[in-house]
């Protein structure tokens, strides 16, 4: 990914935590991006920044399995 809104990836990071994401349509449309876009954040969080994403399929909702986007870049929010 060439460039990365900083406040998109936090958005995303709070939105995941607290399970609102909706499906990838849903999720695209609350971050004001195309499907494709929220696909390329996705990965660069996952492959970049080192959280691992998955999809619920029954709650509908993106998830983080195991540490947040914080503790897996070993920062603490301030």
């Amino acid at each position: 990914m060439k460039r990365v809104d900083l406040k998109k990836i936090l958005r995303m990071d709070f939105m995941i935590q607290h399970r609102c994401t909706g499906n990838a349509y849903e999720f695209a449309r609350k971050m004001e991006l195309s499907r494709s876009t929220l696909f390329a954040y996705l990965d660069y969080m996952r492959n970049d920044l080192g959280v691992v994403i998955l999809y619920d399929k029954y709650r509908q909702t993106y998830h983080y399995d195991g540490p947040g986007l914080f503790a897996a870049m070993h920062l603490a929010p301030v």
